[in-house]
């Protein structure tokens, strides 16, 4: 059977061939249809539904109210759901272990304690449609660069567990957009309720910050074909980024025909046909860009083209290359990973996977130490990736500089090993008359400790025996800003490295509201480690 009379296979070949012309993979935008699709949520007005239908005791009135009130905006009925759920929410007795575990993000504004309620409802939801096992097994195979998406729940986190997941609008503006297999949740997450995007006053900071992240976009759309799945082209969030896209159109720098062809549009369709592509546009402001619509009924033949794509390595590895590349820049002795040679030394250049290329390497290692951050000697502390003949320059050159920028970075291993370190903790030189620097002798345990809720602390600490008993009662959460307030002689330090590399990949390798506390723990176990304590 030829192409011609099989639509299915004709279909799978040319998206193929359009998606094989392009240097990367493609970039996924994924909307609420996927969510709908794969996990059974409800749309968003069907979820603020349920929410108020499952928590009837908690409002007023019943869902019909809110949304005639509001013109069925579901931005607007959620700002008034969390008003009214906001007093119900702090004195009942039936959230009172939300309360224990939540009350500090929830006191800074009215709206958090519905956001916490409503993350776990949507998770209650998710229930993966048994009849559509093929595909879902499909889409972990997919060879994509990265996703950027508007859902709240972690369908795409289980699928993609090697992506890095950037959670909120400020992450995904900060983030490396070079970075291999990212997974921007710009609308919040589940796992992090406060993050969500959900009620009018979430919407306007969102777009007060718009511009942002347009350059975010305008940068992925330059660089990677786009493959829009489970939105609709009248989708609020698909007009802005349309409308966005435009507007960042400049014809000196940007040529609308280089979006020919890399904007891929899947519009799904309510009964079964095969799927189809044609060329199709979408136009504001007498500006035209070029789509490539994808009619389907199921999506199962777009992820079969995606898994079948032609990529060398994988996320996995891919990221580890640049952990390796990281490790030699940082280092000056062979490490036995990485093979280095001139380039006139490479016999069959054409038979390597992969080539990295660089400068002078003498001067590349300098700069690989100078360029270190302060989360690079965060995360040595714990997983000592640094070299210690690296030691000497992290405190001449690092040291001063980071401190300057970052009250609490770990620095007492660095002096130690160097021989830098009184008995008293003084140093006995590279000061640089920096404050942290200068009265190192004069750093307790106290000075790791976080202000809010002291007396609350205070009480954690001389309730708990050990740091052990500390960790099976506490959550991270309220474990980080309690651990500096155990007396010293409690903290096993073997028990404090395990639980801070555990909760690394929460707090330390992304920004969120519990990485100061946490940060100030890994400088905590470099003081208790590394200062002299008489």
């Amino acid at each position: 059977m030829d192409q011609t009379s099989d639509p299915k296979k004709a279909f799978k070949t040319r998206l193929k061939n359009m998606l094989s012309s392009s240097e990367c993979p493609p970039f996924l935008f994924v909307g609420s249809g996927v969510s709908i699709r794969y996990c059974s949520i409800p749309t968003w007005i069907g979820l603020l539904k349920g929410f108020v239908e499952n928590n009837k005791e908690c409002f007023k009135h019943k869902f019909g109210y809110y949304s005639s009130k509001c013109s069925n905006d579901p931005l607007k009925i959620a700002s008034s759901l969390a008003e009214e759920f906001h007093a119900h929410w702090w004195q009942s007795d039936e959230y009172e272990d939300s309360r224990n575990d939540y009350s500090e993000i929830a006191s800074k504004d009215i709206e958090t304690a519905f956001k916490i309620e409503l993350a776990k409802y949507v998770e209650t939801r998710k229930q993966l449609n048994e009849g559509l096992e093929e595909e879902i097994s499909l889409i972990s195979q997919a060879v994509i660069s990265g996703i950027l998406t508007t859902n709240w729940d972690d369908f795409l986190q289980e699928i993609f567990p090697e992506f890095q997941t950037q959670i909120g609008q400020k992450e995904a503006i900060f983030a490396d957009h070079k970075s291999i297999g990212e997974l921007y949740k710009i609308h919040g997450c589940t796992s992090k309720p406060e993050s969500l995007v959900v009620t009018s006053s979430d919407y306007n900071k969102f777009m007060e910050n718009n511009h942002y992240l347009n350059a975010k976009l305008l940068t992925l759309f330059a660089e990677y074909p786009i493959l829009f799945l489970g939105y609709s082209l009248s989708d609020p969030n698909i007009e802005l980024i349309l409308k966005n896209l435009i507007s960042c159109l400049d014809k000196d720098l940007f040529h609308i025909e280089k979006l020919q062809n890399r904007l891929f549009f899947v519009e799904w369709q309510s009964s079964p046909c095969n799927p189809s592509i044609e060329t199709s546009s979408y136009t504001s402001n007498s500006i035209i860009i070029p789509l490539v619509k994808i009619k389907a009924h199921d999506y199962k033949e777009i992820w079969e083209v995606l898994a079948d794509l032609p990529r060398t390595l994988s996320v996995k590895t891919l990221r580890q290359l640049q952990k390796m590349v990281f490790e030699f820049v940082t280092t000056s002795k062979p490490t036995g990973k990485i093979l280095v040679q001139g380039i006139e030394e490479l016999e069959k250049i054409d038979e390597l996977e992969v080539v990295v290329g660089f400068g002078n390497i003498s001067k590349l290692q300098e700069r690989g130490i100078v360029g270190l951050k302060a989360r690079d000697l965060l995360e040595d502390i714990l997983f000592g990736q640094l070299q210690e003949q690296n030691y000497p320059e992290i405190v001449k050159k690092v040291l001063p500089s980071v401190i300057r920028q970052n009250v609490f970075i770990p620095f007492f291993k660095y002096q130690r090993a160097t021989s830098n370190l009184n008995a008293d903790n003084s140093l006995k030189a590279h000061t640089f008359n920096n404050y942290t620097l200068t009265r190192a002798n004069t750093i307790t345990i106290e000075d790791y400790r976080v202000d809010t809720g002291r007396t609350r602390m205070t009480n954690l600490g001389q309730t708990h025996a050990t740091l052990e008993s500390m960790l099976k009662a506490l959550t991270p959460i309220h474990a980080v800003q309690a651990i500096p307030y155990l007396p010293k002689e409690k903290i096993d330090l073997t028990a404090l490295r395990s639980f801070l590399k555990d909760n690394w990949s929460e707090f330390g390798a992304k920004e969120n509201s519990y990485s100061s506390p946490y940060r100030k723990c890994i400088c905590l176990l470099d003081f208790l480690e590394y200062a002299n304590h008489n």
